[in-house]
């Protein structure tokens, strides 16, 4: 790979010193551990240039979001709260008795004539039965044609599957990404960080703007923007359920960032450690500044071998 991506052409680090580098970092390590690892750090010139990148990388990442922690509190969560204080409440131990009390009687089969016999399905059953079939052709049809919101349909079209079944970009994510430089606003998307992976490819964070919030990794593959982690948050009507995020495991990438199978849980902002972790076990260097997203942006992000 080309020096142009890796500063010095330094290789990468191992898994066990990359750990340490990040909590050594995080100023997370035991006494001892730091004392020996700076020890370390004064007879490895490789692994004080790591160390002073991860510094530089933290900075640049704390100055792009700054602002995100000083925004107001959406309303979408004070009126949640306020819901919530206002709940009503009831007592679990006699709901659970009493349900326990109808699984029985429900359970109970009908004496008829001396024989034991199962009883025939009430109309209140029946009905339970049509309840849920109409409840799962609403879901259904909601998730196959898409949400009925304009805002929530942009964010849905944002991606696409191509013929091999990978998540990739679509429009205006894929212009956005193709074209804008890092930080610069472009039909709602703002690319943030641009890194060259370990499989070779080069890779771009981003966010969407709108009522359902998207960000993620999308790493140049082919012609495509293939969508290597993303996360979910901010759906209008989610007071009930939490938001979701969805990574994606490529299995062409050779990515080593951890559970690269799929996993959902809960966002919790724009800016998640998720994906701080997912962009440290992709990465191979440092992160590319603005000339050489310039380079990269010529040559259509892709690496020069």
């Amino acid at each position: 790979m080309s020096s142009l991506f890796t500063p010095g052409g330094d290789p990468p680090l191992s898994a066990a010193d990359l750990a340490t580098l990040h909590a050594y970092v995080d100023a997370e390590l035991a006494p001892a551990d730091r004392i020996a690892f700076e020890a370390r750090l004064e007879r490895e010139p490789l692994l004080a240039r790591s160390v002073a990148r991860e510094r530089a990388l933290r900075e640049r990442l704390g100055n792009a979001w700054a602002g995100v922690l000083t925004e107001d509190v959406p309303e979408r969560f004070t009126a949640l709260l306020a819901g919530q204080a206002a709940a009503q409440t009831f007592d679990l131990d006699a709901e659970r008795a009493r349900r326990a009390a109808q699984r029985q009687q429900d359970a109970a089969p009908d004496i008829d004539s001396g024989s034991a016999t199962l009883h025939p399905w009430r109309w209140a059953e029946w009905g339970g039965l049509a309840a849920c079939l109409v409840v799962g052709l609403a879901l259904g049809s909601r998730w196959l044609d898409g949400p009925g919101d304009p805002a929530q349909r942009s964010a849905v079209a944002a991606f696409a599957v191509d013929a091999d079944g990978r998540l990739v970009a679509h429009l205006p994510l894929a212009g956005a990404l193709e074209t804008a430089l890092s930080g610069t606003t472009v039909a709602g998307t703002t690319p943030g960080l641009s890194f060259a992976a370990r499989d070779g490819r080069l890779c771009r964070s981003f966010v969407t703007a709108g009522e359902v919030e998207n960000s993620g990794i999308a790493c140049k593959t082919g012609t495509s923007w293939a969508i290597a982690y993303l996360e979910r948050s901010g759906a209008p009507g989610a007071a009930s359920q939490p938001s979701v995020i969805a990574r994606q495991a490529e299995a062409a990438s050779g990515a080593t960032s951890p559970d690269a199978a799929g996993l959902y849980r809960t966002a919790a902002s724009a800016l998640s450690p998720s994906l701080l972790t997912a962009i440290d076990g992709l990465r191979a260097g440092d992160t590319l500044d603005a000339a050489a997203e310039e380079a990269a942006r010529a040559k259509g992000w892709r690496v020069q071998r």
